[in-house]
C-alpha cells in the first residue's frame, strides 16, 4: 500500500479536486452532509466510549444503538449519498478502508514475478494522481478551443471505451425508481457531445469535470461498493489517463512545456 504520509497529503487536494465542476447546489449538499455526518460519528464515538467503559450504565436506546453499529455494515458516510459519492470515487485508489463490519471481500491482485524498477500499482496510482492535480496549473488544460473538433475526438475516445457503455445514455427514471430524487443534476455521454457542440464546453477542463459528474451521480446513486462503482472507478481512471496524456501531447505540440516523464503518457482504449 501507499505510505500513510503520502495518502495524507493526496487526499485533502484530491477530494478537492474530485468537487471540481460540481453544482453550487451539489456542493451545498456535500457541506451539509458532511456536518451530519461529522454529529452522527461523534454520537456513535461517545455511545461506544460509554460503553467501553461501564456497559451497565449504558440506556436500552443506548444499548440498541451498540447492537445496530455492530451488525450493520454501514457507517454514517454510507448514509449520505453525496459525501459517500466522494468516497466511492476515492477508496480503491487511495486503497482506504472497506465499510465496518462488511461482508465485501477485498480481491487481491494476483502474485506476478518481481521486477526491478517496476513501479506497484500504487506507486502508479500516486504518480497519476499528482498528474491530476497538476493539471490545473496548465494553461492547455484551461485554455478555451476555437473550435469543437479536438474536443469531439476526445469525447469520442472517452465515449468508445468498454466502460462507458452505461454512461452513452440517460437514466431512465422508470428503470430506476428514486433517481430524479436523489440525483439533481443528471447527466450523460449523449448531452456532453451536445453541449460540446453548443459551445458550452469550449475546454479540456469543461470536458473533464462534466465527466466528473457523470461519475459522481452514479456512485452517488448506486452506492460506493456497488457493481456499477466499480465500473466507474475503472472509467474514471481511463478518463484521467486520457486527459493527462492528452494534454502532456498538447503543451509538448505548443512547445510549451516538456512532459513529465514520470507521469502517465498514454491511456489504453481497451
Amino acid at each position: 500500500t501507499m505510505a500513510s504520509e503520502e495518502v495524507k497529503e493526496l487526499i485533502e487536494p484530491t477530494l478537492f479536486r474530485l468537487t471540481e465542476g460540481l453544482p453550487n447546489r451539489e456542493l451545498k449538499i456535500i457541506i451539509s452532509q458532511a456536518q451530519e455526518c461529522a454529529d452522527a460519528l461523534e454520537k456513535e464515538i461517545q455511545i461506544l466510549k460509554a460503553a467501553l467503559e461501564d456497559e451497565t450504565k449504558l440506556s436500552s436506546e443506548n444499548v440498541e444503538a451498540v447492537n445496530q453499529m455492530i451488525a450493520s455494515e454501514f457507517t454514517p458516510p454510507d448514509k449520505c449519498f453525496t459525501v459517500s459519492a466522494l468516497l466511492g470515487r476515492l477508496r480503491e485508489p487511495m486503497d482506504t478502508p472497506l465499510p465496518f463490519n462488511t461482508t465485501i471481500v477485498r480481491l487481491e491482485p494476483l502474485a506476478k514475478k518481481k521486477q526491478t524498477n517496476t513501479p506497484t500499482p500504487h506507486e502508479q496510482q500516486s504518480k497519476l494522481f499528482k498528474s491530476l492535480l497538476e493539471l490545473n496549473k496548465s494553461e492547455e488544460y484551461r485554455r478555451e478551443h476555437k473550435d469543437s473538433a479536438s474536443l469531439l475526438a476526445l469525447w469520442k475516445r472517452i465515449s468508445s471505451h468498454r466502460t462507458a457503455a452505461v454512461f452513452r445514455k440517460a437514466v431512465n427514471p422508470k428503470e430506476a425508481p428514486g433517481y430524479t430524487e436523489r440525483i439533481r443534476f443528471p447527466i450523460d455521454l449523449g448531452l456532453i457531445r451536445k453541449m460540446i457542440t453548443a459551445r458550452i464546453i469550449v475546454s479540456f477542463a469543461d470536458l473533464h469535470q462534466r465527466i466528473g459528474l457523470i461519475s459522481h451521480n452514479c456512485v452517488k446513486f448506486n452506492g460506493r461498493e456497488s457493481d456499477y462503482a466499480v465500473v466507474t472507478r475503472e472509467f474514471e481512471q481511463y478518463v484521467d489517463e486520457l486527459f493527462v496524456a492528452t494534454v502532456q501531447e498538447a503543451e509538448k505540440q505548443r512547445g510549451k512545456t516538456t512532459p513529465d516523464e514520470s507521469a502517465p503518457t498514454q491511456a489504453s482504449d481497451s
